[in-house]
């Protein structure tokens, strides 16, 4: 006699590995997304440092500021950057979007996807499926989830440009 948890193992083998290239997917998506928010906080830094640090020197050499102001100053500074490489570098790395929230990403990119693709996801994961639920309904979600897929480019979801112009400006700040 097979088990509730042999059935539920079972019906998870049987489902098809093609969740494998929508898994794969979604990963490139949330690299570019982690990329581009290390890009994005760099080129804030460099927008903020450079503007600073020349109103510093400035009003140093104009008002012969004491040292601790220009203590207070630097430690300012330090703060703010220590803030954006937080804000925009080391927090989305740590507290990285799971599968399912870049499913809606791209869902959300590519309205060709409907529902399919966290659907196919969700529904491939074991123990998603209880006894008498329908495998060939699972597989012909995904086997149609998979054929939107290959035509996905996750440059189409995450688009560069709000980058480059950060980036532009950022190039425009260091001369």
């Amino acid at each position: 006699m097979k088990t509730a948890a042999s059935i539920s193992v079972e019906t998870a083998r049987s489902i098809p590995d093609g969740t494998g290239q929508l898994r794969a997917l979604v990963s490139k998506v949330r690299n570019r997304w982690l990329a581009f928010s290390a890009g994005r906080g760099f080129s804030w830094i460099v927008l903020f440092i450079i503007p600073a640090a020349t109103i510093e020197f400035v009003l140093d050499w104009w008002l012969e500021m004491p040292l601790e102001a220009r203590t207070l100053w630097l430690g300012l500074e330090m703060a703010a950057v220590a803030w954006l490489l937080l804000r925009f570098a080391i927090r989305p790395w740590l507290k990285r979007p799971d599968d399912d929230t870049v499913a809606l990403w791209i869902e959300k990119a590519q309205p060709d996807f409907r529902t399919r693709l966290i659907a196919s996801l969700q529904l491939s994961r074991p123990g998603a499926l209880a006894p008498g639920d329908s495998q060939a309904l699972v597989r012909a979600l995904v086997a149609d989830t998979c054929r939107l897929a290959e035509q996905q480019q996750p440059a189409a979801i995450i688009p560069s440009r709000p980058l480059a112009t950060l980036a532009g400006y950022a190039a425009i700040v260091l001369g």
